[in-house]
């Protein structure tokens, strides 16, 4: 505060938290900004960054969704801190939004780095993900990410969503768990979107289960690069149910991954195993001139409904279950 006061810019700091922050402030959609070049470092020590119930009478329903952090060009480095969402059907919120536009003075990669302690719960929202890259990177080492719901039937994640258009968007998971995440669209985990194929998704570690979506339960990669070089994939579902609608009819299979529209994927390590779809690819679903190369690791106990228990290859699929 004596800084700001002083007109420092101050931009390498570590922010170490002693009690629980509940913001009330819903003047903008981003709660927390941090702009081109800043480097933050937040040690949580087990502490809740959270909307109080002030925040959530006042914006809920008016269809903003906002924001705990928005990283513009800037670093944020996440220890032992929980942000909470507590979002609802009229309270949407998501935890981290990094931004970096190819066409902006500032056009600084955006960094978000998740270490051991770290959890992004409860957040609600109806496109975007819990954590939404756009042109940066996300290293996940440790800690969770889980119980976040995307709504709607349109590009979102439940946990992580890559939809830059312009540089080497990236999401990286070295380490911990991404669970019981949902999407009524594409990606119960992780999607890409609106991705050139140097946009790339990395597991080399960590535990992804219990994620459900209408197509690829806990990855769905549209036009982007899947590499998965260790890590468990498991317990996750790609269901047509997930969403009450009538009208919908079929999912686009891929128990646990959905490689579409271009995407390439490589095995070289890990367990996928005990995934489930009601539609094809048990395990994997690959079509729409998507390819795939496995040199390793292990693909067992997934089921699929119609076709390929473990893998299914295939051009398109029509909702006609005579057609599939």
């Amino acid at each position: 505060a004596a800084a700001i006061a002083e007109g420092a810019e101050m931009k390498q700091m570590t922010i170490e938290l002693r009690s629980d922050i509940r913001f009330d402030s819903s003047n903008q959609k981003n709660v927390f900004e941090l702009t081109a070049g800043s480097n933050v470092r937040i040690e949580g020590n087990g502490h809740i960054i959270a909307p109080s119930e002030t925040f959530i009478d006042n914006v809920q329903d008016k269809g903003t969704t906002y924001r705990i952090f928005s990283l513009s060009g800037a670093s944020l480095t996440m220890d032992h801190l929980i942000l909470d969402g507590q979002g609802s059907e009229s309270f949407k919120i998501i935890g981290v939004y990094l931004d970096a536009s190819e066409n902006s003075a500032d056009a600084v990669r955006p960094l978000l780095i998740l270490n051991e302690g770290t959890e992004i719960r409860n957040m609600h929202f109806e496109d975007y993900g819990a954590v939404t890259n756009s042109n940066g990177d996300v290293i996940m080492n440790g800690g969770s990410i889980h119980d976040n719901v995307c709504t709607r039937d349109s590009a979102g994640a439940g946990a992580v969503f890559l939809r830059g258009p312009y540089q080497n968007t990236l999401f990286q998971m070295n380490g911990g768990e991404i669970y019981n995440n949902s999407s009524t669209h594409l990606g119960g985990a992780i999607s890409t979107s609106h991705t050139r194929n140097e946009n790339k998704v990395v597991i080399n570690g960590g535990t992804i289960s219990q994620n459900t979506a209408r197509g690829g339960g806990a990855i769905y990669a549209s036009h982007a690069k899947v590499e998965m070089t260790g890590g468990e994939i498991t317990g996750n579902k790609a269901v047509i149910d997930v969403v009450d609608d009538p009208e919908v009819t079929s999912g686009e299979g891929g128990g646990a991954i959905t490689l579409a529209s271009g995407a390439v994927g490589t095995i070289s390590g890990g367990t996928i195993h005990d995934n489930y779809s009601d539609l094809s690819g048990g395990a994997i679903q690959v079509f729409a001139s998507s390819q795939l190369t496995i040199q390793g690791g292990e693909i067992y106990g997934n089921v699929a409904e119609s076709h390929g228990g473990a893998i299914c290859v295939a051009d398109m699929f029509s909702s006609d279950q005579e057609t599939r």
